[in-house]
């Protein structure tokens, strides 16, 4: 099934009907993503913000996607891809100071990638520039996954993920 994608200036959505769907939004992005790229997701639990991220990795060249795990519980997890990987999972933490603490910030402003899971529980964590996505659930496989970016390194990434997804 072709995606349905609806956009503006600074928004993508893309409604996803299936597991699948998901499946070919994340490695799209993933063949796209260069160094310095920090990704914000949010959506309530459940909702499939460490698939998307598995997905993503897979299209960066991860071969072993079950390597690529919430860390909800170690707060940050590195893997290895074409240049290092930063998963972070802020939903139990409180404020700026436990960022600090787990190396967050470091992580950022790295050469590696960041994925930011719970990122609006924190709204100070967020960079100047950021691509964050939104999961809206509509049922067990159904999802609309909104892009929101600010930005023009992210203004040309979006133009990119776009037209892969054409």
């Amino acid at each position: 099934m072709r995606l349905k994608l609806c956009y503006n200036k600074f928004a993508v959505k893309i409604y996803a009907h299936s597991l699948k769907d998901t499946e070919k939004i994340g490695i799209a992005l993933g063949e796209i993503l260069e160094k310095k790229t920090i990704v914000m997701l949010c959506g309530e639990l459940g909702s499939g913000k460490t698939t998307l991220i598995k997905y993503i990795c897979k299209g960066m060249g991860i071969v072993d996607e079950s390597i690529v795990k919430s860390p909800t519980y170690t707060l940050m997890r590195e893997y290895d891809g074409p240049f290092p990987i930063y998963h972070f999972d802020l939903y139990r933490l409180k404020n700026v100071v436990d960022l600090e603490e787990i190396g967050y910030y470091e992580c950022i402003f790295d050469d590696g990638i960041t994925f930011v899971e719970w990122a609006d529980r924190i709204k100070d964590a967020y960079p100047q520039q950021y691509l964050q996505i939104n999961i809206e659930v509509l049922n067990r496989e159904k999802r609309i996954f909104e892009f929101k970016w600010k930005g023009k390194y992210y203004d040309e990434l979006m133009k990119r993920f776009e037209n892969t997804l054409r």
